[in-house]
């Protein structure tokens, strides 16, 4: 408002002044030719040298208020305000509510609290009620429904009582935010759309998918000692498959070479060579 106030201050002054430059003009037609000429002159340079200080000042007379208006807004206090509300909490182990709909999010947690809530979770088990009267929702002009045999088919699926709404439970638990902060309805608001089974393949996802890295800090989570001597044994069978064919087809071409009584260096093995010799331009050839 002030800036609306000073800008109309400014117009009604410029205004102002031509009116006056107008009616110099006008007595100076209309004077009598005794009058000095000098004196309206001067007047009428004074009126322009006026309006030319008004228009110089009128943008700095605007930009005061802007300051004004910016310093006295409140924005950060509002901030402080919401951050002060999110304070960490301290667990209860006993207290912790077993419906996925009633959970506070892990990150709420005190950080040296968060390992045992997470213990505490898994002794618990995800939440799959079998016993529940599943509510219908209404999908494309059918009842659709929440199907039990689905808890078999995803074992990361947990139902709440709460909300009526499916829940991923390793991604409750080991979900990294901070990486994948989007796609939180198997998390937050609960998935609901029982008529796309598909959604629940899709949420599983690909190697780099958030759940299948949920899934895998769970599975280290609950066995580190196992899992890291299982993920060495497969990178070593791997190693030692790949060691094997390097060494069958080295010893293959060096039996040829051997055979035949050729040279096995070349003169010039470098990388940009067009001949690296014998053994390896067979070797590549193999490869």
């Amino acid at each position: 408002m002030k800036k609306k106030n000073g800008a109309g201050l400014a117009g009604s002054s410029i205004y102002a002044m031509w009116n006056k430059a107008s009616k110099a003009m006008k007595i100076d037609e209309t004077s009598t030719p005794n009058q000095i000429v000098v004196e309206s002159s001067a007047s009428h340079d004074e009126v322009q040298n006026n309006l030319q200080l008004a228009l110089v000042q009128t943008p700095d007379e605007e930009r005061e208020p802007d300051n004004s208006v910016g310093n006295a807004a409140p924005i950060v206090e509002d901030d402080l305000s919401t951050d002060e509300d999110d304070e960490a909490t301290h667990a209860d182990l006993q207290a912790l509510k077993h419906d996925p709909g009633k959970r506070i999010p892990i990150s709420r947690y005190v950080v040296n609290d968060q390992d045992r809530v997470r213990r505490r979770y898994i002794e618990m088990g995800p939440c799959q009620p079998k016993n529940h009267m599943i509510f219908v929702a209404v999908k494309s002009g059918k009842d659709r429904r929440f199907c039990h045999g689905w808890f078999a088919e995803f074992p990361w699926i947990e139902y709440s009582v709460e909300k009526e709404a499916a829940f991923c439970f390793v991604c409750y638990l080991f979900k990294d935010k901070t990486k994948c902060p989007g796609g939180d309805s198997f998390v937050k608001d609960g998935f609901r759309n029982w008529n796309m089974k598909s959604r629940l393949v899709r949420h599983e996802g690909g190697v780099g998918s958030a759940p299948t890295e949920a899934q895998e800090k769970f599975d280290m989570f609950c066995t580190p000692r196992a899992s890291i001597r299982a993920s060495l044994c497969s990178s070593n069978s791997q190693y030692k498959v790949l060691y094997l064919q390097r060494l069958t087809w080295t010893l293959k071409c060096l039996r040829f070479l051997l055979h035949q009584g050729l040279a096995f260096r070349g003169h010039d093995e470098s990388e940009d060579s067009l001949n690296k010799g014998n053994f390896l331009e067979l070797l590549n050839w193999f490869a």
